[in-house]
């Protein structure tokens, strides 16, 4: 993966990481640089850069919180 690709995420994301799923996302990123011919790396630096600084954000970074209310077999909570 370009190294922009992971300095942007880093940036925008007050430090955390980018985990990808490895090769299968870098060959993704290179056939779409490849489909714009004269400035394709630029292009998809900025649209990467406007996804991940959208507002709001398309995507969560922190992890779901949910309360789960159980009752027993003898009715109690």
């Amino acid at each position: 993966m370009r190294l922009w690709v992971h300095v942007i995420w880093r940036d925008a994301n007050r430090g955390v990481m980018l985990q990808s799923a490895g090769p299968r996302e870098d060959r993704r990123l290179e056939e779409l640089i490849r489909q714009f011919s004269d400035d394709g790396e630029f292009t998809a630096a900025l649209a990467w850069y406007l996804y991940v600084n959208q507002e709001p954000r398309p995507y969560n970074n922190a992890p779901v919180e949910i309360a789960v209310k159980q009752t027993s077999k003898n009715g109690k909570s």
